[in-house]
């Protein structure tokens, strides 16, 4: 379940809530990775996720939430 260096730099910036992948996208953005693609960014999540590090849900607005697993 080992994370590649850019998959655990985005899990350790991510906060202790549950944000839109959008959200990430703007936060991100603002504290480090200036020139990451959102299409990028899904499949980092995607990927993530898929190694048990995050949750995602669709949200009643068509949005996928993501959380952190503790």
């Amino acid at each position: 379940k080992n994370l590649s260096i850019m998959h655990s730099q985005v899990f350790n910036l991510l906060p202790n809530e549950t944000l839109s992948t959008e959200e990430i996208y703007n936060y991100l953005g603002e504290v480090a990775f200036k020139d990451l693609s959102f299409g990028n960014l899904n499949s980092i999540l995607k990927s993530i996720e898929s190694k048990g590090y995050l949750e995602s849900e669709e949200g009643v607005d068509g949005k996928v939430y993501w959380t952190k697993v503790t």
